[in-house]
């Protein structure tokens, strides 16, 4: 449970700046927030710092030229909602 806590104080550290971080950052740090959910070690005391970030992930979309990328993110997100 401690490591757990570890692991979503350096999740939100990564997502939760100015700067927003790349869209591979956002993706593993998705998919770390659904692992740690779907075993049960996202405690309840963590959701006001994590939802914000996962609503800003449900909607992410990164323009490259032509092209938009974020689907990957968007998955995963929608991962942590399910777990």
């Amino acid at each position: 449970s401690h490591l757990a806590e570890e692991v979503v104080q350096g999740v939100v550290a990564l997502l939760d700046t100015e700067d927003s971080a790349g869209v591979n950052a956002w993706h593993g740090g998705c998919l770390a927030l659904a692992e740690l959910a779907r075993r049960g070690l996202l405690l309840p005391m963590n959701l006001p710092r994590v939802v914000p970030l996962i609503s800003r992930a449900l909607v992410l979309d990164v323009r490259r030229g032509a092209v938009s990328t974020g689907s990957h993110v968007r998955d995963a997100a929608c991962y942590v909602c399910w777990a």
